[in-house]
């Protein structure tokens, strides 16, 4: 009597066990990915390879000024000092100013009256000048503000200007070196204001 063959099921060999070099059709294969499901070892679409979102960096923040603005805004409160200074001189050197105004101008009409007028007219605006504008606008540049820099820079510009247009002008000794020393701590100035790391900190947001 002979045996009837038995049906060899799909993975199986003819002696009854498994075929393991093939894989089960109705199992995926773990030795190969499934593509109905995301890989955990790589990213997302959309994502960056680092876990973090690929759309850039924020902006930098302000943060404390740099050496130049630092130093800028202390030269600032040192031309403020010098001017303070040459209105004290003003008024210590009024009458040798006077007298040498008057003979410089000879015979053009000018009286001791309205040279005293003018030079202590002089001296209060400069001084008023000195302390109030260019101390506040010390203390927006320090905050980071563009428009204060900008606003200092047209007026020590005039204020340069002006300087070298009386260099020729007869006044004391002691008194004009006190104005070569505040033109060139303002032209000083100018530049470390417009420096690139200054210019740099004013375009970050606060």
């Amino acid at each position: 009597m002979t045996t009837p063959p038995t049906n060899e099921g799909p993975g199986q060999d003819p002696y009854g066990q498994p075929n393991y070099g093939q894989p089960n059709h109705g199992q995926p294969n773990h030795g190969q990915p499934n593509y109905g499901q995301p890989n955990y070892g790589q990213p997302q679409p959309g994502q960056s390879p680092y876990g973090q979102p690929a759309y850039g960096q924020p902006p930098a923040v302000r943060g404390e000024p740099p050496r130049s603005i630092q130093l800028a805004v202390t030269l600032i409160w040192v031309t403020i000092g010098l001017g303070l200074l040459s209105s004290l001189l003003s008024f210590l050197y009024l009458d040798e100013i006077i007298s040498m105004t008057l003979d410089d101008a000879g015979a053009s009409g000018l009286d001791e009256d309205t040279v005293r007028s003018g030079v202590m007219v002089g001296a209060v605006i400069g001084l008023t000048i000195g302390v109030l504008l260019y101390g506040g606008l010390a203390l927006f540049i320090k905050r980071g503000a563009g428009w204060a820099r900008i606003v200092y820079t047209v007026l020590a510009t005039i204020s340069i200007l002006g300087a070298v247009m009386s260099l020729g002008d007869p006044q004391p000794i002691l008194l004009r070196l006190v104005g070569l020393i505040g033109l060139g701590v303002t032209a000083f100035v100018l530049w470390l204001l417009w420096q690139k790391e200054s210019t740099d900190w004013f375009r970050r947001p606060a």
